[in-house]
């Protein structure tokens, strides 16, 4: 009898809107080893039935209400006309700790450095002063007139450099980098710029 074989993966959750309330994202494989095609996955959360989906879907996404702290843990198994497969590996991940609200918006960034790295790449680094900030941004501009701006977001907090790759040669870049939390954004730092290699 052929049997079936599952990885399963559970990726980082999101969503921090909801106290308490995440999304974790699991992926999985499936391989047949020769045997019959699947006509659906059943999800298991902590042992307990929670979705039963389709043969082709391999990604689910679950809201869960938990405790910080509490592991969460999930199975998945195939479903054929004829059978259900031994279930997956375990996939395990303890709810993050909710980051406390913010009370002001976070101070900004200061003594902002850039580094040449290569032809292609530019590397800056600042002075973070912040202890409630969510994420950073960096407003890069190009030297020529008139400048084109891009901001670089998502930047995770406590980051205090970060390398801006994929450049074309011989271009120059300025920089400014500012922290954010749900309250606002931090004024910019200073302004510091570079100018990629020549290859």
């Amino acid at each position: 009898m052929s049997n079936w074989a599952f990885s399963l993966a559970l990726l980082l959750w999101c969503g921090v809107a909801v106290a308490d309330d995440y999304t974790f994202t699991l992926d999985w494989v499936h391989d047949s080893k020769g045997g019959p095609a699947p006509n659906g996955t059943n999800i298991y959360r902590d042992g307990k039935l929670i979705q039963k989906v389709a043969a082709n879907v391999s990604s689910y996404k679950d809201p869960v209400t938990a405790p910080a702290g509490q592991n969460i843990c999930y199975e998945v198994e195939a479903v054929t006309v004829s059978a259900v497969w031994p279930k997956s590996n375990k996939a395990c991940m303890a709810m993050p700790v909710k980051p406390p609200t913010p009370t002001a918006k976070p101070s900004t960034p200061t003594g902002l450095t850039v580094t040449i790295e290569s032809a292609s790449a530019i590397r800056m680094s600042w002075q973070n002063n912040s202890s409630n900030e969510a994420s950073l941004e960096l407003r890069r501009k190009t030297g020529k007139a008139p400048p084109a701006t891009k901001n670089i977001t998502g930047i995770p907090a406590g980051t205090a450099a970060y390398t801006d790759e994929g450049l074309p040669v011989s271009t120059t870049y300025c920089y400014q980098v500012r922290a954010t939390n749900s309250l606002g954004s931090s004024s910019y730092s200073n302004q510091s710029c570079g100018t990629t290699l020549a290859k």
